[in-house]
């Protein structure tokens, strides 16, 4: 019976099959179904009937429970086989790597399926008479679905990437999960609508959907407010003026495009991990269009409410998303010592400027460069049709070149280090860039010193941006001088280290 269910898994996807074979045994399945079955009668028991609750509950928890134990299952999967050298022999299978990670997906986690799938009916029954419509719990469940999809593309693009914590992966993998669980559905859901580019992070938590579910009667509360509350400020929710909060279809379909999209992206860095495992994690291509599109998500839900708390927080998610682009583009020794033998090769100009902004071995800087540029110009191109003040419009604008100065010298810093010879370089550089980053805001915020009244001092830490409202352009110039000096020195410095490693090369070949 069991080779006639699973033989036409044979055909469709052979991973997938392997998967579910290692993990469907019967003693697996009665385990699953029991635990399961005792958490519904747990949930219902301590709800003391509260449909709503149950239905909030089992919804949210099933998620929680998904995106957590899958992507410790994911990645302590692919851990496993690398381990035991197995995912070098599924890389030589004629299958693409899109059906083997989409097998892994559905695999892997199979028996954590079956137990959320045991408790849909309760899901749907609790949902009904908790005054939700059975389209409403549908459109819920696909939308828990597709972010589901998400995250866990995320977690197999981690699980792909090479480094010394192989057995730590997992735990962190769930741990920052986990974590973000928290932010979303805890801190997110008070402020419903922000009218600034952090609504665009809120695109990844549910939460925002329930209020239109419910009754917008002032007696139903949903987290901490009524619902009527949430509905009033969600309404006011734009994308370039479109208004994606007006209704339930709206949001929801705004939901599934990001999701998509992200997801499509995701499984693009697993592609190129899986087939070649020692790159980076990111190619220079991809790292354009993932910039673009962030930007573009991000400006959509500023560009209502342009000035300067909205410029200074979309520097600071820039600053963020540029930590997690120096990672996944900065080359390590190895990878630059091949690119330096190469690039002898290299006689024309222009073959070097392309290698340098399309290269899978050269250097980020360059790329991290063209990244800013991407982030800046629109950002720029915003502020000089909505900022009306000339004093103000020269410093927004002045800040953007100062935002690109002090990521170009973290991105080259980083670069530079990535060229040590230690086994720990890695370390060495997330511990020295983390530095540069969280001791400026401790020490400021332990001698009391505020940007409203040095915002001098601010201009030289990461959060830079913090005083502009209170700065004049002089000050604004001779931070942007200083940070460009230091800039060239890293870069000649680095320079240097690069002719070194080529001349040594030179020798070993010519010996």
């Amino acid at each position: 019976m069991t080779k006639t269910v699973f033989k036409p898994l044979r055909e469709f996807n052979p991973q997938l099959l392997r998967e579910l074979k290692g993990r469907l045994k019967s003693r697996n399945i009665i385990l699953t179904v029991a635990l399961s079955l005792l958490a519904q009668i747990g949930a219902v028991h301590a709800l003391k009937y509260e449909w709503f609750d149950i239905f909030l509950v089992l919804s949210l928890g099933a998620m929680t429970a998904v995106l957590a134990i899958g992507t410790f299952m994911l990645v302590s999967d692919l851990d496993e086989e690398e381990q035991r050298g197995t995912l070098d022999f599924i890389r030589l299978t004629p299958q693409s790597a899109t059906h083997i990670f989409i097998g892994k997906l559905l695999g892997v986690p199979c028996l954590l399926y079956l137990a959320i799938a045991l408790a849909l009916p309760l899901q749907f029954w609790s949902g009904l008479l908790g005054d939700f419509s059975f389209i409403d719990i549908l459109g819920f469940d696909v939308i828990l679905i597709f972010r589901c999809v998400f995250v866990l593309s995320l977690a197999l693009f981690f699980g792909l990437i090479k480094g010394s914590i192989v057995g730590l992966k997992p735990w962190l993998a769930s741990a920052f999960v986990l974590f973000c669980l928290f932010v979303f559905l805890i801190i997110f859901p008070t402020e419903p609508t922000l009218n600034n580019g952090w609504d665009a992070i809120k695109l990844f938590s549910p939460s925002p959907l329930l209020p239109y579910f419910l009754s917008e009667s002032p007696q139903q509360h949903i987290f901490d407010k009524t619902v009527l509350y949430y509905i009033t400020e969600l309404h006011r929710l734009r994308w370039f003026y479109l208004p994606i909060g007006a209704n339930a279809l709206n949001l929801s379909l705004f939901y599934l495009a990001n999701y998509i999209v992200w997801t499509r992206l995701t499984f693009q860095g697993i592609q190129r991990l899986f087939h070649n495992p020692i790159s980076t994690p990111m190619s220079k291509r991809q790292s354009y269009v993932i910039t673009a599109c962030f930007t573009i998500l991000c400006l959509g839900f500023s560009i209502q409410n342009f000035g300067f708390i909205n410029y200074q927080l979309l520097l600071a998610q820039n600053l963020l998303f540029f930590f997690g682009l120096i990672a996944v583009l900065s080359p390590h020794r190895l990878t630059l010592k091949d690119w330096i033998q190469d690039s002898v090769k290299l006689t024309q100009k222009t073959d070097l400027i392309s290698d340098l902004v399309w290269g899978e071995k050269s250097p980020a800087i360059i790329a991290i460069a063209i990244n800013l540029l991407i982030v800046s110009v629109p950002i720029a191109l915003i502020t000089l049709l909505t900022v009306d003040s000339f004093a103000e419009k020269n410093i927004l604008l002045f800040g953007l070149f100062l935002n690109a100065s002090f990521i170009l010298l973290c991105a080259s810093l980083a670069q530079l280090m990535l060229l040590m010879k230690s086994r720990r370089r890695t370390l060495w550089t997330t511990g020295i860039l983390s530095t540069i980053v969280i001791l400026p805001p401790i020490v400021f915020n332990v001698l009391q010193i505020y940007p409203r009244e040095q915002p001098l001092l601010f201009l030289f830490s990461a959060l830079f941006f913090a005083g502009f409202e209170r700065i004049d352009l002089a000050s604004l110039l001779l931070a942007f001088v200083s940070q460009s000096l230091i800039l060239a020195v890293l870069n000649l410095q680095f320079v240097r280290q690069v002719k070194t490693i080529g001349k040594s090369s030179s020798k070993l070949l010519v010996s």
